[in-house]
């Protein structure tokens, strides 16, 4: 018989990740200590492969600026 992989059953993500808000890494942690060794990367892959919404992905990085002032030629990186 096959091995249970918990990370593989949406459920058991969905209760886990989004229920009790554990991170990615603590879910990696409790699955090895549990006797099936996993990385965190395999559980941010099942999350995208099950359609479970990441938690924290709301930065902004395209809104930065690089100089002084915000606008256009206002001693900014491009002016």
């Amino acid at each position: 018989m096959a091995q249970y992989r918990p990370w593989q059953d949406k459920s058991y993500l969905y209760g886990k990740y989004i229920t009790k808000r554990m991170t990615i890494d603590a879910i990696a942690a409790e699955c090895t200590e549990n006797g099936t060794p996993v990385t965190p990367m395999t559980i941010y892959n099942n999350l995208i492969k099950h359609s479970i919404p990441i938690r924290g992905g709301n930065r902004k990085l395209g809104q930065r600026t690089v100089g002084k002032k915000r606008g256009r030629g206002s001693g900014g990186f491009y002016s």
